[in-house]
């Protein structure tokens, strides 16, 4: 296979997706993407399903939030900020 994007309807889905237009330079979303990235660099993660997961999470995450602000991408702040952070069970 010479394009990870044509391997199944998940990825061809995923090749569709523009990220740039969501983790902008100077967005909150890239904020939050760089701490996870950052924790785990520094955690030195060599497990890809776990910083996968919680690449996954984190976009859920958003989802969820956008939905609660009527589609509103510039109205969700930071993680964190004034939302209750539980403890990591993991």
């Amino acid at each position: 296979m010479t394009n990870i994007y044509e391997a199944n309807k998940t990825m061809t889905i995923l090749g569709y997706q523009y990220p740039q237009n969501i983790i902008g330079v100077e967005s909150v979303a890239r904020e939050d993407f760089s701490n996870l990235i950052k924790a785990h660099a520094e955690n030195k993660t060599s497990n890809i399903y776990e910083l996968a997961m919680d690449s996954f999470m984190l976009g859920y995450l958003y989802g969820k939030r956008v939905e609660r602000h009527k589609g509103n991408l510039a109205e969700v702040k930071p993680l964190g900020i004034g939302e209750h952070i539980h403890e990591n069970k993991r």
